[in-house]
């Protein structure tokens, strides 16, 4: 998760690279525990082909995604991306390639080397810097930099977490990055779920994927938008809550 130093500073990228440690020193937390019982998503499958196809997993823990896209495309040829060497340790199957890499320009993949499917599943969010403007410029880099290792008529497959408030959308997303900026500046856990000490989010409104994904040169195919109901404080504070996956494509008008 480094960046250049022209687009964030020292601090900055103090911060990003404490982002790796913190996945490395949580990595039971993090194991990827999201493959539906064994079963793979419909809504990936319809798009995936059983055929030679090279698919990317940006940021897949331990490898159970992978592990999953190879038990249902045997043929295919699957390479796991991590930044953590803790996590990326424990896929220890053979057939996954395994590349320890960090978004957006140390993903230790050969410039030439392209993809028919890239997956990026809830990493946008972790990508987080100094300041919410710092973070999407992070985030915008790291789409850029995966479009060069994607296929001109491949997929890129998003998964993301989405808070929306009421009246000013971004509400709950702000108070939740700087109350983790507080916390790790103090060094006392916030008592609340999820919040763990070192943990850096920045999550987006889903406008603001869509509109973070045009100016990369995406286009969407297809989205879905999956809704959490939350608690009664929950649903005080918050419009929507949940996440959506998108199918995207480079956008070949451009």
């Amino acid at each position: 998760m480094q960046i250049g130093m022209g687009l964030t500073s020292i601090n900055e990228n103090d911060i990003i690279n404490k982002n790796i440690d913190f996945f490395n020193k949580n990595c039971q937390i993090y194991k990827d525990a999201s493959t539906n019982g064994g079963a793979l998503y419909p809504f990936y499958r319809k798009y995936l082909r059983n055929l030679k196809i090279k698919i990317l997993d940006v940021g897949g823990g331990d490898g159970s995604f992978c592990i999953l896209l190879k038990k249902n495309f045997p043929e295919a040829e699957v390479t796991l991306l991590e930044p953590s060497e803790n996590l990326i340790s424990q896929c220890e199957d053979p057939c996954i390639s395994k590349r320890q890499g960090s978004l957006p320009d140390k993903l230790n993949l050969v410039d030439s080397e392209e993809f028919d499917f890239i997956f990026m599943r809830f990493v946008l969010h972790h990508l987080a810097a100094r300041t919410i403007a710092s973070s999407r410029s992070l985030a915008k880099a790291s789409l850029l930099e995966l479009k060069k290792h994607l296929n001109h008529n491949g997929y890129l497959i998003i998964s993301e977490t989405f808070y929306e408030s009421y009246f000013i959308t971004t509400f709950v997303r702000n108070v939740l990055f700087h109350l983790l900026d507080v916390q790790n500046y103090l060094g006392l856990r916030i008592p609340l779920p999820d919040f763990q000490l070192g943990l850096r989010v920045c999550f987006y409104t889903r406008s603001e994927l869509k509109q973070l994904f045009s100016e990369c040169g995406f286009v969407i195919i297809e989205l879905k938008d999956n809704y959490v109901q939350g608690n009664i404080i929950q649903k005080t504070t918050l419009k929507a809550w949940g996440f959506t996956d998108f199918i995207l494509k480079i956008n070949t008008r451009d």
